[in-house]
């Protein structure tokens, strides 16, 4: 029995804020994005290898890369690659591929990021203020068990 996997994981910062939109007639939420990943190593001339990878998610999760993730964003990425032809606007074949995102970890905290190397127009403005932790479901300090 021949077994095959697709499977990739990323670990990198986003390129520009996510593109949202709803397709279909289930009007299925679908996001675009794209990943920066650079390489430890140095080329002969010094410099770090930069690739670009194309993502793609729907449903749940594109709904919440939506809400939450932005230029600049440290994030970690699972998913599948997917190879793509179609026919461009000049009528070339044009061969694709993307990542569809189907698990993803955002690694800045909440609200905020740090400016990368990838961001050169400067940190987003300042992120709202935070709101008190609810903690209405915590017991008091003396049924804690440590």
């Amino acid at each position: 029995m021949a077994y095959s996997v697709n499977k990739v994981q990323l670990l990198g910062n986003v390129g520009k804020d996510p593109e949202f939109k709803s397709v279909g007639q289930a009007n299925t939420s679908l996001v675009t994005f794209s990943i920066a990943t650079t390489s430890v190593f140095k080329d002969k001339d010094g410099k770090k290898q930069t690739d670009w990878h194309n993502c793609q998610a729907c449903g749940k999760v594109a709904d919440i890369i939506n809400q939450y993730v932005v230029k600049g964003s440290k994030i970690w990425v699972e998913g599948v690659i997917k190879y793509e032809k179609y026919e461009n606007k000049n009528g070339n074949m044009v061969q694709a591929t993307k990542i569809v995102v189907n698990d993803f970890v955002l690694l800045d905290p909440k609200g905020q990021r740090e400016t990368s190397e990838y961001d050169q127009t400067g940190p987003h403005s300042d992120p709202p203020p935070k709101a008190a932790p609810d903690q209405s479901h915590r017991k008091n300090d003396e049924d804690l068990p440590f």
